[in-house]
């Protein structure tokens, strides 16, 4: 299925955490650069696809609640090739939604 308006939400908190608690529970799967969302996601197993810097990737290992956690791994200078890591990011994302939603 296509990315479209109706299976694509945004969610902006209102500085209460139980909200954002309470929506990533009811979602199907996360994708997120690396923010809280992942670890709250890790936690209620929520499969995630996570954008992750090099450096920080070395110190999450996501996945550690025994749900699925997978990461596309932007190297130091990626911004270099930002238009590339975003084509990488969008087909993963795709690849993750067809093997964490079928």
């Amino acid at each position: 299925m296509e990315f479209s308006q109706g299976n694509v939400k945004t969610f902006k908190n209102n500085e209460d955490l139980l909200n954002l608690v309470e929506f990533i529970s009811r979602l199907d799967c996360l994708l997120s650069p690396d923010t809280g969302n992942v670890h709250i996601a890790d936690y209620l197993r929520i499969p995630t696809l996570e954008i992750v810097r090099e450096s920080a990737k070395r110190r999450w290992q996501g996945g550690g609640w025994g749900g699925v956690c997978e990461c596309v791994v932007l190297p130091k200078g990626w911004y270099e090739d930002e238009e590339g890591f975003a084509k990488i990011f969008l087909q993963r994302a795709k690849d993750f939604l067809i093997q964490n939603l079928t």
